[in-house]
Parts: structure tokens; C-alpha cells; sequence
């Protein structure tokens, strides 16, 4: 009987022992996520913030004119108008 329970002890500290291995690859991946999903939003922001400006473009060849001032001033309040809106839904969630 002794033999058995060192036996049932010895697979029981294994299991746990495989169980904490794959938690921790599990938190890897998931820190690996966030470090992706925080790279993709900082692009976002650039990317619609450099858009902008082909908006202005397209609305200079359609006849509206923009001062180079507006144009200017409106690049950081689209920034941070995004990156609050990704704040808020990344809270939301």
C-alpha cells in the first residue's frame, strides 16, 4: 500500500508539474498577444493620421481649399482622437 500511494504521489506531482508548464506557455502567448494587439494599434493611429493627409488631397482636387495651417493643426487632433477612441474601446471591453 505504501508503494502505491509514493507511485499515486509521484504521477499527482507530475501532472501538477505539466499543468504549471502549460499555464505558463499560455501566459506567454497571451503577453505575446498584448505586445501584437498594442503594435497594431500604434500603427493604426499612424496609418489613419497619414491618410488624412490624402483626404485633404482628394478635397483640394475637388475645389475645396484647406490652409496649410488647418492641415497642420488637424493631423494631431485626428491622432488623439483616435487613440482615444481605441483607449475606449480597448476599456470597454
Amino acid at each position: 500500500m505504501h508503494l502505491l500511494d509514493l507511485l499515486q504521489t509521484r504521477i499527482q506531482v507530475e501532472i501538477e508539474y505539466q499543468n504549471a508548464t502549460q499555464i505558463q506557455a499560455m501566459a506567454d502567448h497571451a503577453a505575446t498577444q498584448v505586445k501584437i494587439q498594442r503594435t497594431v494599434e500604434g500603427f493604426s493611429i499612424i496609418a489613419i493620421s497619414y491618410y488624412l493627409k490624402f483626404v485633404f488631397e482628394t478635397a483640394d482636387h475637388a475645389g475645396y481649399h484647406f490652409s496649410p495651417v488647418i492641415m497642420l493643426v488637424s493631423i494631431p487632433i485626428v491622432m488623439a482622437a483616435v487613440a482615444v477612441t481605441i483607449l475606449r474601446v480597448k476599456h470597454a471591453l
